[in-house]
């Protein structure tokens, strides 16, 4: 199970990548590493704008940190 502070450092590192994504400039190269984000996992991640889905992307194999995967 991922805590409520794990949850809201994933929204963190997926924000993140995606303003680095849509500006053109390099992601963070050193991100923080968090104990909990470190465990190889799955993730699926969607962009909701005013309510409406905007675009989704996944990884489903848990071989990579869910800090990666999510980035």
């Amino acid at each position: 199970m991922t805590s409520e502070t794990d949850r809201q450092r994933l929204l963190q590192i997926a924000r993140e990548a995606i303003a680095a994504h849509v500006s053109g400039t390099a992601a963070v190269a050193d991100m923080p590493t968090f104990e909990g984000l470190e465990r190889p996992g799955g993730a699926f991640v969607t962009i909701h704008h005013h309510g409406d889905l905007r675009g989704c992307i996944g990884h489903i194999e848990a071989n990579q940190s869910l800090r990666r995967v999510v980035r």
